[in-house]
């Protein structure tokens, strides 16, 4: 699908700069918050426009338009996508050929999120699990209805729970982190559960009976495990690199420290930990 839009600059607005010709995959839907999207320095009279395709295949880069991601950690990142849709973010623009935009709640009935919500799990630098988002409903890249579960505060990792309803955000806020921080969306059923009990911790601390809701999740288990993975790295570094010992006494001393080690902690278990922290195997049940 060839279409020519007029792209706006910091200092210029869309009108003034000659067309150009891009190229969306042919199923791409285009949609807007005309008037009411103010964000990314848009220009009187011309539109943030977001796009939806199930294409496969999609390559933008640079600022228009570009394909919207989500951040796992600090240098990776995926497409993000609404059960199949993958987002296309065009900014400050005037369509002049091409496109037309389709009516808000007609997008959100083919998102379908009220049925098939999209769930994201936000960890801290020390795999802390700070909170579960909920995302309701997508009216333009600027206007994102939310819900957030927090468990932990995102700086100091401390238990600080609280309940955010009703949220309004732009899509880059709601999927890109600060800091060291770790971001995956689980299956559905899975972020479901997650939600839940986040929302049911945080809860039982006024109601006590809402524990008898809980599957019983260790939501810490990351958090520690990752603690005591950081003391094993400790302990294989202070041996391999100590310049005063040579090769096999480190083998040796780091077997000795390994072994006192998992004495202190006989049901610490490595195995699984990476598909755990990447959501692709559940929580252990405390």
């Amino acid at each position: 699908m060839k279409t020519k839009i007029k792209f706006g600059k910091y200092n210029v607005h869309p009108k003034d700069v000659e067309e150009t010709i891009v190229e969306f995959p042919d199923d791409t839907i285009f949609f807007t918050g005309g008037d009411n999207d103010i964000g990314d320095g848009k220009h009187e009279g011309a539109y943030h426009i977001l796009a939806i395709t199930k294409s496969r295949e999609l390559e933008y880069t640079g600022c228009n338009p570009r394909l919207v991601m989500y951040s796992t950690n600090s240098y990776k990142y995926e497409t993000f996508r609404v059960n199949g849709y993958a987002f296309i973010y065009i900014s400050n623009c005037i369509p002049i050929e091409g496109i037309e935009f389709t009516n808000i709640d007609k997008v959100n009935e083919l998102l379908d999120l009220v049925n098939h919500p999209v769930y994201t799990v936000l960890f801290d630098d020390k795999l802390a699990l700070c909170n579960v988002t909920r995302i309701d409903r997508i009216d333009s890249y600027w206007q994102v209805k939310h819900k957030s579960i927090q468990l932990y505060s995102q700086i100091g990792s401390y238990y600080y729970p609280m309940i955010y309803t009703n949220i309004t955000s732009d899509l880059h806020e709601v999927l890109t982190h600060f800091h060291e921080f770790y971001q995956y969306i689980p299956d559905e059923k899975y972020g479901k559960e997650l939600f839940d009990e986040v929302m049911y911790t945080a809860l039982k601390d006024i109601y006590p009976e809402f524990e008898s809701r809980l599957i019983g999740y260790d939501l810490d288990y990351l958090h520690r495990t990752n603690l005591h993975f950081n003391e094993i790295s400790e302990i294989l570094n202070k041996n391999f690199y100590n310049r005063n010992i040579n090769e096999d006494e480190a083998k040796r001393q780091i077997a000795n420290d390994l072994e006192e080690f998992y004495k202190l902690h006989p049901k610490i278990d490595l195995t699984d930990f990476d598909e755990i922290r990447t959501l692709k195997k559940k929580l252990p049940i405390s």
